[in-house]
């Protein structure tokens, strides 16, 4: 009996033993995963003269195994958009007009009343909320408007027809809340630079006028003869120099 129980015990010794490594290896496959995923994210990035390393990563879980990730590089007024590795979109700050949530296919203000009622009612009402008819939201997403004609729409789904736990709404309500926040800053940063840009155009256009009609003032003294070629020619190159 005691050969037999050392026996059952080496056996189940032996099981867990095996299971543990068969944890291990998937533990460290899971990690290679993962770096050669960022390395190809980051290779994809760096074609494009962006280093990941040197962003603002916005992300969401949109599946178990890939996420929707916005790297915001400020220095080169870029914004990359990845699904899971795949490169799906490239903006330009320059481009950015606008930006929204649309729940069920229609716009929202902000995250949407489910999901904020779920974060202010906690866990219980979240559930009760979450099931009503009225706030049942079956898809989302994000839409970016851009100044560009020929594409001024870019859509990024972020769930569709998805049982959602407690957990996945607060982080939808994190992501969305930070990336409409981003984005609002360079929409706003957009609008100072062209109200300043527009008014330096102004002032260059009222200077160039100012230069033109005093050019035309300095050619009638010197048919007068109160003033020289050669002074004409000099006055003439230093208002040119201004423009």
């Amino acid at each position: 009996m005691p050969l037999e129980l050392a026996g059952n015990l080496f056996f189940v010794l032996l099981g867990i033993i095996i299971i543990i490594l068969l944890i291990s290896q998937a533990s460290k496959k899971s990690k290679m995963q993962e770096i050669s995923k960022e390395a190809r994210i980051r290779s994809d990035a760096l074609d494009r003269g962006i280093d990941i390393f040197n962003t603002k990563k916005i992300s969401y879980p949109i599946t178990s195994y890939a996420e929707l990730a916005f790297y915001i590089d400020e220095e080169k007024k870029l914004i990359l958009v990845f699904q899971g590795e795949t490169l799906i979109d490239e903006l330009s700050f320059f481009d950015i007009c606008g930006i929204e949530i649309k729940e069920n296919g229609n716009t929202t203000n902000g995250i949407g009343r489910a999901i904020a009622g779920a974060i202010i009612a906690g866990g219980t009402g979240a559930v009760i909320g979450a099931i009503t008819a009225e706030t049942i939201i079956n898809s989302c997403s994000i839409a970016v408007y851009t100044n560009n004609i020929k594409n001024p729409i870019h859509e990024y789904l972020i769930f569709e027809n998805e049982r959602r736990t407690l957990s996945s709404m607060e982080q939808e309500h994190i992501f969305t809340n930070e990336l409409v926040a981003t984005f609002k800053v360079i929409i706003e940063t957009n609008k100072v630079t062209s109200v300043i840009s527009g008014i330096k155009q102004y002032e260059s256009s009222i200077n160039t006028k100012e230069i033109t009609t005093a050019i035309k003032d300095l050619s009638e003294l010197k048919k007068q003869g109160a003033i020289t070629e050669k002074e004409f020619e000099q006055k003439k190159k230093e208002l040119l120099d201004r423009i």
